[in-house]
């Protein structure tokens, strides 16, 4: 089988360009909150269309988000092309649903059907363009300087 090589273009966001998908998810949740990204993305997409800056004070931070989500698609991409599947060793006793998030039984034991039901609904090519498209017109509208 041929090995893809792929940059996760962490330079920006990270410390040191990282190669491994797996301490580049490790670095992404280091980097920020959960919290924090779901905020950034909202926000983003509440200015995508309007002639309004998206935070005036800090406008990197768009920069910032752009490139550690275009990082993690790509390391969850790179994901999805191991053949040993990781699983939980051992469930919890008492299966709290609130502990799991969004992922049903299958997904929390096999994190990777996450990263394999994402890549069919969409290409890397998909997602990138979405989230350079997105992105790119809060660039242009800070660069006109509305």
């Amino acid at each position: 089988m041929k090995k893809i090589k792929l940059s996760l273009e962490t330079s920006f966001w990270a410390i040191d360009e990282i190669e491994n998908p797996f301490q580049l998810i490790n670095a992404f949740f280091n980097y920020c909150t959960v919290d924090s990204y779901k905020n950034t993305l909202s926000e983003i997409m509440l200015y995508v269309y309007k002639a309004e800056v998206c935070n005036k004070e800090r406008p990197g931070d768009v920069f910032d988000f752009h490139t550690a989500v275009k990082s993690f698609i790509r390391g969850a991409y790179l994901l999805t092309f191991k053949a040993k599947k990781w699983r939980v060793k051992k469930t919890p006793e008492e299966w709290h649903i609130i502990s799991q998030a969004s992922l049903n039984k299958e997904e929390y034991e096999d994190p990777f059907l996450v990263f394999e039901k994402a890549f069919e609904c969409k290409t890397l090519e998909e997602y990138e363009f979405f989230l350079n498209e997105n992105c790119s017109r809060i660039a242009f509208t800070l660069q006109r300087g509305i």
